[in-house]
């Protein structure tokens, strides 16, 4: 899918993706979860703000 972008257009695909995995991380490490949801039994988790 990535060979259709031009070598600029990939560029700033690649520097979305870093700003967006290091806001996931934070995220991740301020907000743990204890418990994960079972989604093979249809479990869902709620994110809360």
């Amino acid at each position: 899918m990535l060979a259709v972008l031009d070598a600029k257009e990939l560029a700033v695909f690649e520097r979305a993706l870093d700003k967006l995995t290091e806001a996931a991380e934070r995220i991740a490490a301020t907000r743990p979860v204890d418990a994960k949801a079972d989604r093979r039994r249809g479990g869902a988790r709620r994110v809360e703000r």
